[in-house]
């Protein structure tokens, strides 16, 4: 499969795309495993309740006022009777990869996510010195959505959270 066959750009969408890279993420994992294929973008941001404040999420008020969170993800997968993963050992990406993405959270390099903000994109291959992966801030049209980063720097940027949906 193409990347672009399952690629989701936050930007090409109108449901809050400054706030959405969770949404078009997850997104891409459902097209990519072909679980509810036709989720209208817009519907998927609302089940995962991407505008509830984060004090009504547990978190703190001072956090990203609109995002998706992990445990959103995890009430969406639950209610949805969706199998995943969400732990990682370092020796195991690659293997994993091969079977389908998985959606990581990064954060720490302000220039690729943002100042104080975590970003969700979606890995798709991984090599001995490097990830590939697919950026949903980019729009599709530009292929500019295919990134590189390096084993070291994915390491320094992960936060430890990521999710596969297994098929």
């Amino acid at each position: 499969m193409k990347y672009s066959d399952f690629f989701v750009s936050q930007n090409d969408q109108n449901y809050f795309p400054e706030a959405a890279c969770g949404v078009a993420s997850l997104l891409m994992l459902l097209k990519y495993n072909r679980i509810m294929d036709n989720t209208p973008f817009d519907e998927l941001a609302k089940d995962l309740k991407l505008n509830v404040p984060p004090k009504e999420k547990g978190y703190d008020e001072d956090d990203q006022a609109i995002g998706t969170y992990p445990e959103d993800i995890v009430r969406f997968c639950v209610l949805n009777n969706i199998k995943f993963r969400m732990s990682f050992y370092d020796d195991e990406w690659k293997d994993c990869l091969k079977s389908a993405p998985i959606m990581a959270l990064l954060t720490g390099n302000e220039e690729e996510f943002g100042l104080r903000n975590c970003h969700w994109v979606v890995l798709v291959k991984r090599d001995k010195d490097y990830f590939t992966y697919l950026d949903p801030w980019h729009r599709k049209k530009t292929n500019e959505y295919i990134k590189h980063i390096s084993s070291i720097d994915f390491g320094r940027y992960y936060t430890g959270i990521a999710c596969q949906i297994i098929s």
